[in-house]
């Protein structure tokens, strides 16, 4: 191409006698007669712009041809680890269904469906006849036949089940049953002791050998992981609790009632939770005491760590009236 270039612009080099050499991607401009000044100015203008021209293009290319070559590159690399990645994967799918692998071998039946639940004790699938069961993680071996319409992930080596759809369960990692029929039921709480049963006419907490710690509540809210201390609601009596953990056998005690609620909400900080009565909503501590008695249209906090940096929050409640203005109320709960 630069060949072709130089031939059409022959003409215009009069009788001047220009030789162009390339190498190493280096362009020389020289005349052949040694006088210089026999080249006339417009010549030397003209060799000047095509000699920067072809190197620019020159180094273009070369940029170009580069680029090429690490886009090349990285395809090949993000190829190659995309598929690294696959084989990795513990889960494998192909046009028969998902199946185990280990070590680039099959270890598993095949399945409709395995799900991801690496966190927790197996991995549930869903078998050829649409129904839930459990395969050990590590072997692939099935735990517990899919014959479930119903359950929740396996942890705290037990999960809650359903064979109807109405009637729920507990099973441990081999499939036997563990508690009684309840009419719903939530997984495991506080660490995969306790766990929120509804019976035919209230809600209640039970622990891992099927006994009933606290019953005969309308709502019971999520049970707490750290604190021993939860919240209810109790024929509009709202109820702070505590599990007493260090009793043998463990039994759950009331610590405060608070008449004519509508709601109580769980534990926020583990210090409070909003309650509402039938004038509006207010805070309640988890010592029971009343932080602020339940008459505002809405309750909204700000939560700030304490100046000695000790653990736990202080707060600053944003309590709206009725006729809209806000009043603010500090708390500390250290105090209370």
């Amino acid at each position: 191409m630069i060949k072709k270039i130089l031939d059409s612009l022959r003409p215009y080099f009069i009788e001047d006698t220009i030789l162009l050499e390339l190498k190493d991607k280096t362009i020389r401009v020289h005349p052949v007669d040694d006088e210089k000044d026999q080249i006339s100015w417009k010549t030397r203008m003209i060799l000047m712009l095509i000699s920067t021209g072809i190197c620019f293009s020159l180094a273009y290319s070369a940029d170009k041809a580069s680029a090429q070559s690490n886009v090349n590159a990285s395809e090949t690399y993000t190829q190659v680890e995309a598929s690294a990645t696959a084989d990795d994967e513990v889960i494998q799918y192909d046009d028969t269904g998902a199946y185990l692998q280990k070590d680039g071998t099959k270890i598993s039946d095949y399945y409709p469906i395995i799900e991801e639940d690496y966190k927790k004790d197996a991995f549930r699938v869903i078998g050829s006849n649409g129904l839930y069961g459990f395969i050990n993680k590590d072997t692939g071996t099935e735990q517990i036949a899919p014959c479930f319409q119903e359950a929740t992930p396996m942890e705290y080596s037990s999960a809650c089940v359903s064979k109807d759809g109405k009637n729920y369960y507990f099973i441990n990692k081999n499939g036997n049953r563990m508690t009684g029929d309840y009419e719903d039921a939530y997984p495991w709480e506080s660490q995969g002791q306790y766990a929120r049963v509804k019976k035919s006419d209230d809600w209640a907490v039970i622990n891992k050998k099927d006994v009933t710690l606290l019953d005969k509540c309308t709502v019971i809210n999520p049970l707490p992981e750290i604190t021993t201390i939860g919240t209810a609601l109790r024929d509009n009596v709202g109820l702070v609790f505590r599990i007493e953990t260090d009793k043998e056998p463990e039994e759950i005690s009331v610590i405060a009632e608070i008449p004519n609620i509508l709601e109580i909400s769980e534990l926020h900080y583990d210090n409070f939770a909003v309650i509402k009565g039938e004038k509006g909503y207010g805070v309640v501590s988890a010592g029971g005491n009343i932080i602020i008695d339940p008459v505002y249209k809405k309750v909204d906090w700000e939560a700030f760590p304490f100046e000695d940096g000790s653990y736990g929050r202080k707060i600053i409640f944003k309590c709206q009236a009725s006729d809209g203005h806000y009043e603010v109320i500090k708390w500390d709960p250290r105090e209370n």
